[in-house]
């Protein structure tokens, strides 16, 4: 199985984020491909990558300030996902619909076969839909597994998931999957440069 994660990211992002988060990706030995494309929409970055690389099995879409804290973890989603499952840290489109949840762009495993079996979906955000919301829509709608991860900590609260109020916001860890900073634009980075120096130090979160 031939596994790549990829992060993209944009002009106005500290630049000792995405260093600090492919020093812990190093870490971990699960290297990142990280794209610096200023201004490409998060979907469309998306759906450019999984056409244009071919040779790739299973993708890992993580934000620029998320990182995975476990390389066990990772190599485990991956084999679920390379079996047609879809895994990813559970949010809710607060702006259109917060009682759908779905598998969150910042953190989704996804297989080529099972995405070219559907069609080659677009990740791209709708009138309807989140970026990748669409994905968790048509995998359950054609009966395919989906595994959403579900948010164990959070910093500051600031969105709602189906059934649990301010369940995720800026800082959020994922169990034992990944920590999210969320809005690194405007947020504090410093909670993300510090685990993910501890990942580096150790090759673990804590």
């Amino acid at each position: 199985m031939n596994l790549q994660l990829y992060s993209l990211y944009w002009d106005n992002i500290d630049p000792a984020v995405p260093a600090a988060q492919k020093a812990a990706c190093d870490a971990l030995q699960v290297p990142i491909n990280q794209h610096r494309i200023h201004g490409l929409a998060h979907g469309e970055w998306i759906d450019w990558v999984m056409t244009r690389m071919e040779g790739i099995d299973v993708f890992l879409f993580i934000d620029i300030d998320c990182v995975p804290l476990s390389r066990s973890r990772v190599l485990e989603n991956a084999q679920k996902a390379e079996g047609g499952m879809l895994i990813g840290a559970e949010g809710a489109a607060n702006h259109l619909d917060p009682s759908r949840s779905y598998a969150g762009a910042w953190y989704i495993y996804v297989c080529r076969r099972t995405w070219n079996k559907l069609g080659r979906p677009s990740a791209k955000a709708t009138a309807h839909a989140d970026i990748c919301q669409g994905w968790t829509d048509l995998w359950r709608m054609c009966r395919l597994p989906v595994q959403l991860i579900a948010p164990t900590r959070c910093m500051s609260p600031k969105w709602d998931l189906p059934g649990r109020k301010l369940a995720y916001g800026i800082g959020t860890t994922y169990g034992e999957d990944c920590f999210h900073l969320f809005e690194s634009r405007s947020a504090d980075p410093q909670p993300f440069l510090d685990c993910c120096r501890r990942i580096a130090d150790g090759g673990k979160a804590s």
